[in-house]
């Protein structure tokens, strides 16, 4: 039922802005497409902003409908746009036209989407090095190394921030730097592949579900315990996941749209990471290759396999 009403709301919501009569909104949201992860980062938007008056329109993935939508937009003499996912976030800040206040979200690595033009909000980057290494030394006690495939030209400097961090951890970073997919089998087939953990990053060269349940696969084998960055990984053998709450991530921008809009300066440079990451363990794919996980990290965890 809940279903139907958002169908309807979207509906007449198109009819107002396609027959040019007004739709008074405090704050118009731009939805990039309508997969589950925005819907639930929406949920959490229209909590955060529930004194404003909040329309919401999907661009379907589909550029030239978003220019559309956003020319509408500019009529109604909206507040505040939010962005949610990074066509979106193109799309807005391409506009130069717009004279609201813009916030995004749902955007990972930001800075390549927006350019020249940024403005203030939530990204899908992880947390720091630090706290990622962290995480994974509590919960794989005495394992220090941390093997990472890396694409050199995109992630250099995500990798260094790693080896720095782990300096200050009395760990080791253990790089695999790939240029293309092959080198990805020719790394895993050669005796340079050892390493106590193994941590995969969003990356250029590791897009394919079918590459990363490869490595995931020829890790396991080895019984080199793999840490993933999102629920995919928690549902594909790895034995520890970061879990992002993406309906915490709209909180999240909502409570930054309304600082906003109750006049707080802000810097158009502003990019913040989601303030609450959770795990997931797998403690039967642990079992079976005789990997403890930590108690500390089971208590932590949002999710567990068992």
């Amino acid at each position: 039922m809940h279903y139907i009403y958002k169908l309807l709301y979207f509906v007449l919501i198109v009819f107002f802005l396609n027959s040019g009569k007004a739709f008074a909104a405090d704050v118009f949201i731009l939805l990039s497409s309508d997969i589950i992860p925005y819907e639930s980062c929406v949920e959490g938007l229209e909590t955060a902003l529930a004194e404003k008056t909040v329309a919401v329109l999907n661009m379907k993935g589909n550029l030239e409908q978003g220019v559309k939508l956003l020319k509408k937009i500019r009529k109604e003499k909206a507040r505040l746009i939010i962005a949610v996912g990074p066509q979106a976030a193109y799309v807005v800040s391409r506009d130069t036209d717009l004279s609201c206040f813009r916030v995004f979200c749902m955007v990972r690595n930001p800075g390549k989407i927006l350019g020249e033009n940024p403005f203030p909000g939530v990204s899908l980057n992880m947390p720091s090095p630090k706290f990622q290494l962290r995480k994974i030394k509590a919960a794989f006690k005495n394992k220090k190394r941390v093997g990472m495939f890396y694409d050199p030209v995109s992630n250099q400097a995500v990798v260094d921030g790693f080896v720095r961090a782990a300096e200050s951890l009395a760990m080791e970073i253990v790089p695999f730097p790939i240029r293309s997919r092959k080198d990805i089998s020719r790394v895993i087939n050669s005796n340079r592949f050892s390493t106590d953990v193994l941590l995969i990053i969003p990356d250029a060269q590791l897009r394919s579900e079918k590459i990363i349940g490869y490595i995931i696969e020829a890790s396991l084998k080895r019984k080199i315990p793999v840490i993933g960055y999102n629920s995919w990984f928690a549902r594909n053998g790895a034995l520890l996941s970061f879990l992002i709450n993406y309906r915490e991530i709209g909180l999240q921008a909502g409570e930054m749209s309304k600082r906003m809009m109750n006049g707080e300066p802000m810097d158009n440079n502003l990019v913040v990471p989601p303030k609450k990451i959770g795990v997931s363990v797998d403690l039967k794919t642990a079992k079976k290759l005789g990997i403890r996980i930590s108690q500390e990290i089971i208590d932590q965890a949002e999710k567990v396999v068992r």
